[in-house]
């Protein structure tokens, strides 16, 4: 299987290497249109044009195509500003620090936005939907670990009938390891239901497409897995999950890397 991944805009050469695709029969199977960044409703407007003509060309070309959500929690510009007028909460961790254009996975504002982003890419039905490995809860910037935003902090609180503060809840997290236990089950929860509303929302519009997560390198808080977010993915679209190892893991034009 010979996979290409084509990022933003999906412009310039693009024909021109589906045509060579074509003429090399056999050396590419599949092709990866990426979507990065945060945008306002005119540009995911014009970039989707640009999608539609890429998807009718590879289809043409007897090339099946993945559509990859490359910002769901975080790879946002690398400015750290987003262009989107939606005020979508940061994500914070437990000093209270957060970095613009890394977000907490129960923002109702991000999921409204991507709820528009998936509406207009998904509808092209394609072979599946990837979910990028910035769905995680660190190594975003200078972030340790999260979420400790407000509403989290709220949410967490009520869960477990607690009261506690942010540097409560700090100093509990880094000494008390039934206490971290729990903070870390309610964040692969909430991580668990972000890709869960995302996989509703492809198989609202292509319900034969399948789902993937590009798993992450796992820190020290995550919980020793990933079975939480496959679980998710397959409960909500009834298929086996996609994996593919992400954060760094390999690069794209030299993937034997990764054996060494």
């Amino acid at each position: 299987m010979n996979v290409i991944r084509m990022n933003l805009p999906w412009e310039g050469k693009t024909q021109e290497e589906i045509d060579t695709f074509e003429e090399l029969k056999g050396s590419c199977d599949e092709v990866w249109l990426g979507l990065w960044g945060y945008y306002p409703e005119e540009e995911l407007e014009r970039m989707e044009k640009n999608f539609s003509r890429t998807v009718e060309h590879l289809k043409k070309a007897g090339i099946r195509y993945v559509f990859e959500m490359g910002a769901n929690l975080g790879h946002s510009h690398a400015d750290g500003e987003s262009p989107v007028t939606e005020p979508f909460r940061n994500m914070v961790d437990f000093y209270g620090r957060s970095f613009h254009g890394t977000y907490c996975p129960r923002c109702e504002n991000l999921r409204a936005y991507q709820h528009r982003v998936i509406t207009r890419y998904a509808k092209y039905k394609p072979y599946a939907v990837m979910i990028d490995d910035d769905t995680r809860l660190e190594f975003h910037g200078h972030l340790g670990y999260g979420c400790f935003c407000d509403v989290c902090i709220r949410l967490f609180n009520e869960r477990y009938g607690y009261s506690l503060t942010r540097d409560e809840i700090r100093r509990k997290f880094l000494t008390d390891s039934d206490f971290r236990r729990k903070y870390v089950e309610f964040d692969r929860d909430s991580l668990a239901d972000y890709v869960s509303f995302i996989a509703g929302e492809v198989m609202a519009v292509s319900p034969d497409s399948r789902m993937g997560y590009e798993n992450v390198v796992l820190g020290g808080f995550h919980g020793g897995n990933h079975t939480h977010i496959w679980e998710a993915l397959h409960r909500v679209s009834g298929k086996d999950v996609i994996a593919r190892s992400g954060n760094g893991m390999y690069m794209d034009y030299e993937p034997r890397n990764t054996l060494t």
